[in-house]
Order: structure tokens, then sequence, then C-alpha cells
């Protein structure tokens, strides 16, 4: 039976842009009474993410009121409440200020406005962190311009006595050495520590024999498999700020994605793990052999390419750039005649036809570390299985500028306008890909949610779910799931053909 609160919202206007930095608020809500002078009318994505709160049901007693604030009941004093964005990578040549890699400032900000009130209105005080683990290489100062997030805290400081705390939680970073490759050093991460956390009902349990087959893109083989070869356990290495945290807001880029097939709030949380080693991302060699790094055809010459990659990694650029000269001719010399015989396919598809590295539909390892994330974020404390949520939670999806294609790192940018909003990940996500064009059954992540229904309340019905959607600028309505809209975004190119809703629904026929 439905409950009387909102489970998502979406909100879509394909004429949002996103606002210069430092993102003012477009209008004086009467909540602000005043404290927020600089405003910026053309700011239609704050007050998208307000309506949201609003319609959802959010404070629902003092709508309307100078009291109103979104996070009420949801932080006390002495609490932590830490925002979770995607800041991955910091944009390079073709994806400057294209704003598809990571989340916007202009999401966060409206965040950190009400969470501020909430201490001034409620005279409670409670940590503010904004926080995430790029891929090793990123540079986290460029990820801060880049993002306005430098420029939302330079305003804070100067305005106002807030003290919002900005952490690379990154336990390792990489840094260039003389021969032009990356070498890993040690970082100051979480100023809190780590935590060494091992799941009864982990899903990758049921793979950690196969754990000398277990690779991580960028990793060797050793670092990925090291931690499970003495125990026979998979641990997750946590930060304690994420542990502590009470209030934990996820706000990911939606994103395709070449392993997971999209990237939105379950997968986001990869990003919650110190050691970036510890999560095998796929299984090397074929089906066959029993991996899932790429399928059974042209074995020999996928085994060479993907094995040569990791011999070569971190010897010599020269080596190294000699090698993929190499491995280039001998695919296009013997790989099926298919560059020749496909020249008409666009750059998608020709990648769809060489597919390793786990980067296709067929990766079954990846998926487990996603759900045991989210379950081990809203499911453990103290480092202990329990059976309720020990910290309040809440989603929202920055689609303003969204990424299709090859993502998660070159995807191509899409303006699909849209913003989510939701408590519950696994909806958001089976929701968002379906409004993305994708069949959440094809999904790895989203298919296998249900073995989790116990804690995520998901069993494949959506008939006990309340959806939200907008229908101009001053209403919202309900509305189906079969009846969301679908935008229909490209996949990665190792799920072209497998997981876009007409594509199945075609085969079904």
């Amino acid at each position: 039976m439905k409950s009387d609160k909102i489970d998502f919202a979406f909100n879509i206007d394909n004429f949002s842009k996103y606002p210069d930095a430092p993102f003012h608020p477009d209008n004086n809500y009467p909540e602000f009474c005043g404290l927020f002078d600089k405003l910026d009318p053309a700011n239609s994505v704050y007050k998208k993410i307000r309506n949201l709160f609003i319609s959802s049901g959010y404070d629902n007693a003092n709508i309307g009121t100078a009291q109103w604030n979104p996070f009420r009941g949801l932080i006390s004093e002495g609490q932590i409440a830490l925002i979770k964005p995607n800041l991955v990578y910091q944009e390079t040549n073709r994806f400057l200020n294209k704003s598809c890699l990571m989340t916007h400032g202009s999401i966060i900000r409206p965040i950190i406005d009400y969470l501020f009130l909430l201490q001034i209105k409620d005279k409670i005080k409670f940590r503010i962190v904004i926080a995430d683990i790029p891929i090793q290489g990123a540079i986290f100062d460029e990820i801060l311009e880049q993002t306005g997030l430098k420029a939302l805290d330079d305003f804070y400081i100067r305005n106002y006595s807030l003290n919002l705390e900005i952490i690379d939680l990154r336990h390792k970073i990489a840094v260039q050495k003389g021969n032009g490759f990356f070498s890993t050093v040690s970082s100051t991460g979480d100023p809190s520590g780590y935590s060494k956390l091992h799941l009864n009902r982990s899903f990758l349990q049921a793979i950690a024999k196969d754990f000398k087959k277990f690779g991580a893109p960028g990793y060797g083989i050793n670092e990925t498999s090291a931690q499970i070869s003495k125990t026979g356990n998979h641990y997750y290495h946590i930060p304690n700020t994420v542990l502590q945290s009470d209030l934990f807001i996820n706000i990911p880029k939606i994103k395709t994605h070449k392993k997971a097939g999209i990237s939105i709030a379950m997968k986001n949380l990869i990003g919650i793990n110190g050691e970036k080693a510890w999560i095998p991302h796929f299984r090397r060699g074929s089906i066959k052999s029993g991996g899932d790094e790429f399928d059974d055809k042209d074995i020999f010459l996928k085994t060479i390419s993907t094995r040569a990659n990791v011999f070569l990694q971190g010897r010599s650029k020269l080596l190294w750039n000699i090698g993929k000269s190499i491995n280039s001719l001998l695919i296009k010399r013997f790989f099926r005649k298919d560059f020749k015989l496909n020249s008409g396919l666009n750059e998608s598809e020709r990648k769809a036809l060489f597919l390793v590295n786990g980067d296709w539909f067929g990766n079954d390892t990846l998926w487990r570390s996603i759900l045991d994330l989210n379950y081990l974020l809203l499911f453990t404390k103290g480092g202990v299985e329990v059976k309720s949520r020990v910290r309040k939670y809440i989603c929202i999806g920055d689609g303003i500028i969204a990424g299709e294609g090859d993502g998660p790192l070159n995807p191509i940018p899409k303006a699909a306008g849209l913003i989510t909003l939701s408590q519950n990940p696994v909806l958001n996500d089976i929701c968002t890909a379906r409004i993305m064009g994708f069949e959440w059954g094809g999904i790895p992540q989203l298919k296998n949610s249900v073995f989790l229904n116990e804690f995520f309340s998901f069993n494949g019905n959506f008939e006990d779910f309340n959806l939200l959607q907008n229908i101009d600028v001053s209403g919202y309505e309900q509305i189906s799931f079969d009846d969301l809209p679908n935008l229909k975004f490209t996949p990665a190119p190792g799920w072209l053909n497998h997981i876009e809703i007409k594509e199945l629904e075609k085969n079904n026929i």
C-alpha cells in the first residue's frame, strides 16, 4: 500500500543552465529573512531544487513560512552532515567548461545555504563536510576551481561564520615520475583516519575465490587482490568521516558508465572507498575462462592486448607508446575485418567492436561492490551490520548537463535539464535509468538490488511508490513508472543495443 510520502521526484527543463559561481539564490525566499542579500534571478537551478524539496513534503508543516527548512529533523547538535558529490577528475581540453564530468557547484549551493540556515534558526551546531575520492591522478585544486566549490567556499569565508570543510578523502594520490608515468604516494586523506570493514553478506564474497583474476584499471593485479589473499575475505577501506556522518547527502552527476552501465547515486558510492585498488572492477579473461573482462570472441588478441597493458604499465613511457601503436595495428589487421567492413559506424559503435577491461554488459563484478557500499553506508554501525538505517540519506541527481556515450571519463555532454530527488538510492537509480531511456533489468546493480529488498524496500514492484514530476513552472503531479519520460541517452559502447528500452521491447515481441 502506498504511503503519503514522495519517494522520487524530478524536474526536467530543457532550457536550464548552470549559473555563475558562487551561485546566488534567484529570490529572497521567506525562510531567508534577508540573510542572503545577493541574488541572481537567472539561477533557475536553485529554484528547482527548492521546489523539489517542497513538493516532496520536506518540513511540510512549515512550508511557506520563515521557518521552513528541508533538513529540519534530519541533523542535530554535534553531528556531521556529509555532502558527497562526484568529483572524479578535472576537466581537460575537450571537456573544458562542458560540465559533464563532475557535480556542478550550483547543485550544492542551496544544500549549504539551508544547512547554514538550520544552524542559525534552530541554534544548533554541526559539521558541514563536502568530501569525495577522485581517481588517483586527479588534481583536487583544479576540481574545486572548475566546479565552483572554491568560489562557494570563499564566499562563505568572506561573508558568514560558517566552517565549511572540503576534504579530499584519497588515501593515496598519483604523482608524475620522470619516465612520464604516475606513481602512487600516501596522502593526508581523511583527518579522522580509515576503517577496514568486512561484510558478512557481501556480494563480492561469492567470487572471492577468484581473487587472482581481480583487476582494476590503473592498478596492478597484486594490489587489487592482496587484501584477500591472506584471509579469503573481501574488505572495504572506508574513511571514518563517512562512517561518523549522520546525514549523508549524495549528489551524483548523472552519466553512463562503461563498466556499470550507469553512474548515478549507487555508483557514486565507489567514491567512499579510500583505496580504489581494493575494489575489483572485473575478473581477467573471457567468460569461457572464468573471467568477465571480455566476451569469448577473439580471445587471443584481447588477452594479448590486456596483458601487455598490465606488463608495460609504469615501466617506460617509450615502451608504453610503442606497445600502444603495435596493439592498434594488430587490432586493425586481425580483428575480424570489422574495421573494414564497418567503416560507416560512429565512434561509439566502433569502440563496441573491441571491448576489454570489463567495459561491457557482461561485467559481473563491479555491481557487487556498488551494492555492498550502498548497504554498508546505511546499514553498518561501528563495523557491525544492523537491521535499520544508521544515518539519514538524501540523493539529488545532477543532470542539467548529463553525460552519455563513453562515460564516466569520456562522455558526450547531454543537455538533459534533469534534477532528481529521493531518499532511496535504488529507486532513484531505477527511475533515473528509465528517464535516461534504459531498461533497469538490464543493468546488474539495479537488477540485483531486489536481493536487498529488506533494506531498500524494492522488490520490482513500483505500485508501492509515489513518483512525482513537474508539469509546468508552478506545479507537480504524480506519475506511474511506465509513464516516465524517455530522454534517449546513448549508452556506453559496451552496452549498446542491450539496455535501451526500445531495443528490449522490440526483442520481446
